[in-house]
């Protein structure tokens, strides 16, 4: 946990299992930019299945919801 600056660019983030917060990405403080890039198919206990927190979105991203790992659904 701290202040940071993250950029995920042209990634693929899937199949994540926790009990807690963020699925897929846990960002708390900070800056935290997502570029061109899948989040899909993560799953969180308590909430955030994809991402818990604040992220700005720069070009072409696909985020789901929960465990759903089929994008073609809307």
């Amino acid at each position: 946990f701290g202040f940071a600056t993250t950029s995920i660019t042209n990634s693929t983030i899937t199949g994540n299992t926790t009990q807690s917060l963020g699925g897929g990405i846990f960002y708390n403080s900070g800056s935290s930019t997502l570029e061109n890039s899948i989040v899909l198919g993560n799953d969180a206990g308590t909430g955030g299945d994809e991402i818990s927190g604040t992220v700005a979105y720069s070009g072409l991203n696909i985020v789901g919801t929960g465990s759903d790992t089929d994008a073609s659904d809307g």
